[in-house]
């Protein structure tokens, strides 16, 4: 059943069941490891791509023990010193600390890191517990703009906004999509490039609510965002930006904030109702 590849691409599969009835099979694949490493052979890195992502799904007691029982011939292999940081232990955090030092392109090595926390991969846990970014706290120094920003988005998904403002907001590069959701000059000068695009303002603000709602923004912080873009503005065409981002994504509670524009006259009582009218229709399930 193995064959030439030693079974790797078989073994591949555990990934889709439940890991503690392959415990054997890892230890196995792990060990035959070991022996060709302490033998001095070049050992079989096929489940170097498979094993830490196993364990980084389990962060339990057996995934600790079995990374520190092989950490001697698996510290090369950069999964498995970022699976160190993603159990976060005592132990596996005094461990990677001590790697770390012996670690010659810091910014190259934590390139992946995402791979192995399973950030952004589909059918994976990524972030769980504060403790793992607390474990990366003493390396944020070494991370490239990439991976800051993918960071930030995923604590922003997660529920750990706290962390991120006070450890990642300052980093995050001002040329990033990151650095306009958190400085809100910055995201105006964004909607006005929209909508100078050549573009209807319906478009502009149908890209920038599409683009804004996949990076995580909710409905309600991108029609607060459209609001405060229109009281730095003051103008008619800001107003009928805002007017559509409503009609786009917004409640029947969120029509009432068009009225104050109404009055200023940023806005026609014909494009309310056109908005109105979007928005009910939308709404009526």
């Amino acid at each position: 059943m193995d064959g030439d590849d030693d079974g790797i691409s078989w073994f591949q599969f555990i990934r889709e069941f439940d890991s503690r009835h392959f415990e054997d099979l890892i230890l196995q694949k792990l060990e035959e490891r070991s022996v060709a490493f302490l033998k001095g052979e070049q050992p079989n890195k096929l489940s170097d791509y498979i094993i830490p992502h196993v364990l980084a799904e389990r962060c339990d007691d057996f995934a600790e023990r079995t990374l520190l029982d092989h950490w001697y011939h698996l510290s090369e292999c950069w999964d498995y010193p970022h699976l160190l940081l993603y159990l976060a232990t005592p132990r596996t955090l005094e461990l990677f600390a001590n790697h770390y030092q012996e670690i010659v392109d810091k910014n190259e090595h934590f390139k992946l890191l995402c791979s192995t926390f399973g950030i952004g991969h589909w059918g994976r846990s990524g972030l769980t517990k504060i403790k793992q970014l607390k474990g990366l706290e003493p390396y944020l120094k070494d991370f490239d703009d990439q991976l800051i920003s993918t960071l930030w988005d995923e604590c922003n998904e997660k529920g750990f906004g706290e962390w991120r403002n006070v450890n990642l907001d300052h980093r995050v590069a001002k040329d990033s999509w990151v650095f306009k959701q958190i400085n809100e000059e910055a995201a105006f000068a964004e909607i006005d490039a929209e909508l100078k695009r050549d573009r209807s303002v319906e478009r502009a603000a149908y890209s920038w609510a599409e683009i804004r709602g996949k990076r995580t923004k909710t409905a309600e912080a991108l029609i607060e965002r459209a609001c405060s873009y229109v009281e730095s503005r003051q103008t008619v065409e800001a107003a009928s930006f805002l007017s559509q981002v409503v009609s786009l994504i917004g409640k029947r509670s969120d029509l009432d904030i068009l009225k104050k524009y109404q009055r200023t006259k940023l806005l026609t009582a014909k494009e309310i109702e056109a908005t109105d009218f979007s928005v009910r229709r939308r709404t009526l399930s």
